[in-house]
């Protein structure tokens, strides 16, 4: 027996005096049952229908402390289990069975069955064990006090066991499910009268974290896995762990439905995804242990958007977006997979990032990823002037920039005129009818005879190209000469252009 002289001096000069009085008379009268005892901690259980009141005492700190909620430090229930503790009058029950008396005590019993978690309860007087499945305690309790249910005397029910009816809400199915399990398990904490396959057990209030392990599967495979640690005898499917001889609730992490179907094995034209996305995912909700060499290498690469832009012909343009890892690239995303280039090298996945350069791809260039687009003439120009900040390759670039603008030249050959459109400083020219053609269809830019493009002379062709189509117009197609009536016309462009009118084609101007 525990040495409680220490507590009951401190307990009786802590107690007022008319409690301790009603505590000493208590401790005659009532019925205590000692559920458990060892040199740091002692409990007993007052019988009092309907809730019976567990008291707890602490020798070695001289504290105790008692659950039916009275504002007396101590209470009546405390001095006098404490006195009938002393005395030797609290009975003590068989360690397995619990019987004690004619008095009936409430046992939960758990077992495993098919990798659940199973439990039951039953009513225990004697040696006879009545198991309440179907039937809630409250209404148990409430029979028999009543006298509708004939009975020896009302079980011996603490506040946990009222929780535990609480959240069986009276009936129960096995295997529970995780909720309830979990809800059950922290309803018996600290009950002294839980046990596992007919062998006492506790209920411990901390909880277990499941974690993962990737190992090596057959010759070439690897398998995901659930791994316990050596504290971990058993995890149940429904939410429990036993470790040792104590149940534990188990935290569940927050997977997806994605990662929780990942738990499985994998051939090696998956260990590249299962590197990059599975393995990252899983490490960022818990502990997971790689005990395999057949995984590529994991890297840390920025996501990036490369664009093939090609010139397919003089005046059609291609173009092939990629989202690429890596400079240079180690990896290409293609569709929803992602590609390695180095085999023994994977990034790790960067959905997010990814996505965000998709939504830019498409908002800035109208672009998808992985699909060709094609471009003629001015819409290849347009686009070409879209590019700046993107990253390129490809010799669309060159052959789709605009050079610069055309130069008007104006002269004569002998008394006929010469009409061409050129870049300065450069061999670069266009025939005036290709010019004149390209106004016309109210365009912005020309072919150059060579390959490459230049923009129209937009104010010079406003003003003059209107009398420019009506001069080369008229002119004969053999000799090249011009009608002596649009002779004035051509005087004046050239006049306005600064260029001297030969003396043979002014004297044939009329006058």
């Amino acid at each position: 027996m525990s040495n409680t002289r220490a507590l009951q001096t401190s307990m009786q000069e802590a107690a007022l005096p008319g409690v301790w009085s009603k505590g000493v008379a208590l401790a005659k009268d009532a019925t205590f049952y000692l559920e458990s005892e060892n040199p740091t901690e002692i409990l007993l259980r007052y019988h009092k229908p309907p809730v019976s009141p567990k008291i707890t005492l602490w020798p070695e700190e001289e504290d105790w402390h008692c659950d039916c909620g009275d504002r007396n430090d101590p209470c009546t229930h405390a001095v006098a289990a404490l006195l009938a503790f002393r005395d030797g009058r609290a009975k003590k029950p068989d360690a397995l069975s619990m019987k004690v008396d004619a008095s009936a005590q409430i046992e939960y019993r758990f077992f495993p069955q098919g990798g659940y978690l199973y439990f039951d309860r039953f009513l225990v007087r004697g040696k006879k064990a009545e198991r309440l499945h179907n039937q809630s305690l409250v209404s148990l309790v409430g029979g028999i006090q009543s006298g509708r249910l004939a009975s020896q005397g009302s079980p011996v029910a603490g506040k946990e066991d009222y929780a535990v009816d609480h959240v069986l809400g009276g009936s129960y199915q096995n295997p529970l499910d995780r909720y309830t399990l979990t809800r059950l398990l922290a309803a018996l904490q600290g009950c002294s009268r839980v046990l596992y396959e007919n062998e006492l057990c506790t209920i411990s209030a901390q909880t277990v974290t499941p974690q993962a392990r990737v190992s090596n599967e057959g010759k070439h495979d690897i398998k995901l896995d659930w791994f316990a640690d050596n504290s971990v005898s058993q995890i149940f499917k429904n939410g429990a762990a036993l470790c040792g001889r104590t149940l534990k609730g188990v935290r569940e992490p927050a997977l997806t439905s994605k990662e929780r179907a990942s738990f499985r094995t994998y051939t090696p034209n998956e260990f590249p995804a299962f590197a990059s996305e599975v393995l990252p995912s899983l490490e960022s909700k818990l502990v997971v242990h790689v005990d395999t060499q057949r995984l590529p290498q994991l890297a840390k690469h920025e996501p990036r958007i490369t664009l093939h832009v090609q010139a397919e012909t003089a005046r059609k343009l291609s173009v092939y977006p990629t989202l690429v890892y890596g400079r240079p690239a180690v990896a290409e995303v293609q569709g929803q997979a992602l590609v390695p280039i180095k085999e023994d090298v994977v990034p790790e996945r960067d959905l997010q990032a990814e996505e965000f350069l998709r939504k830019k791809l498409h908002q800035d260039l109208q672009l998808q990823i992985g699909r060709q687009s094609q471009f003629e003439d001015e819409s290849a120009l347009l686009f070409i002037s879209k590019l700046r900040g993107w990253e390129c390759t490809g010799t669309g670039l060159a052959a789709f920039t605009v050079q610069g603008e055309l130069t008007p030249e104006v002269g004569w050959e002998e008394e006929n005129l010469r009409l061409g459109f050129q870049l300065p400083d450069t061999a670069g020219a266009v025939d005036a009818e290709r010019v004149l053609q390209a106004w016309r269809e109210n365009r912005s830019f020309v072919m150059l005879d060579g390959g490459g493009w230049a923009a129209l002379p937009h104010e010079w062709l406003l003003k003059h190209a209107e009398r420019v189509e009506a001069i080369l117009a008229a002119r004969d197609g053999a000799q090249n000469a011009l009608p002596r009536h649009f002779l004035p016309d051509l005087a004046s462009l050239c006049e306005e252009e600064g260029i001297a009118v030969p003396s043979k084609v002014r004297s044939l101007c009329p006058v």
